[in-house]
């Protein structure tokens, strides 16, 4: 009797390694689903500047509207507008890279207006 089972896992342990691997599967499913789940809920505020780092629409568009038209129209078309400089040129009929240079120009101005300390330029 003991040579016909030669090779052959004993009963019990031909259908537990079946239920192991099953519930390790299961597991993990639940695992995985627990991890999206709470990795959906987080909110991540970078992108958003907080209360203390934001400015009055009312002292931006006052400090735009005395700055030069030129200057004004490529700023609002850059950031507001989100055109390209090669777009931007064709608007105001000038190279882009006078384009660039303008909308660069005026976004240092419109910074030293609003007391902004930041350096960056690009929206």
């Amino acid at each position: 009797m003991g040579k016909a089972n030669a090779g052959l896992p004993s009963l019990p342990t031909a259908f537990a390694k079946p239920a192991i691997a099953a519930s390790n599967a299961a597991r993990s499913e639940r695992r995985r689903e627990y991890h999206e789940r709470a990795a959906a809920e987080q909110r991540f505020d970078w992108f958003l500047p907080s209360l203390e780092d934001s400015l009055e629409v009312e002292t931006v568009t006052r400090s735009l509207q005395s700055m030069p038209l030129d200057e004004r129209e490529v700023i609002v078309a850059r950031i507001w507008g989100e055109l390209t400089f090669d777009e931007i040129a064709s608007v105001i009929g000038t190279s882009p890279s006078t384009a660039s240079r303008r909308y660069h120009t005026a976004l240092e101005a419109l910074k030293q207006k609003l007391d902004v300390t930041s350096t960056e330029t690009k929206p």
